[in-house]
């Protein structure tokens, strides 16, 4: 896919979907901070990936430096643990097992 110099590809919170591998032009990630000026994360070059979360949104946004052309890949995510539907564990009855050749059982 191909982004415009300027252009943003993600937003800073926005859900972690996708990463992203630069075939052509540059990426810088950044953050806008309180005051309005930009933290710089990152910048991306040809054969880079990025995009990768530790969680399940952006911590900074990006966006093209120059046009850049870019391989978009889907992840998949595991559900998250409050969207995984209680399971009942299935209780086996006891049974007691046998102590060597003994004869005795063992609680």
């Amino acid at each position: 896919m191909s982004f415009k110099r300027n252009a943003e590809l993600y937003g800073e919170q926005e859900p972690t979907d996708y990463f992203y591998k630069i075939v052509r032009g540059a990426v810088r990630t950044y953050k806008v901070l309180m005051d309005g000026r930009r933290q710089i994360g990152a910048f991306y070059l040809p054969g880079e990936i990025f995009g990768l979360e530790a969680g399940e949104e952006h911590v900074f946004s990006a966006e093209a430096i120059v046009d850049t052309k870019i391989l978009i890949i889907t992840l998949h995510h595991r559900p998250r643990p409050s969207r995984i539907p209680h399971r009942r564990q299935r209780r086996r009855p006891h049974r007691p097992r046998r102590l060597g050749g003994t004869g005795q059982t063992a609680a």
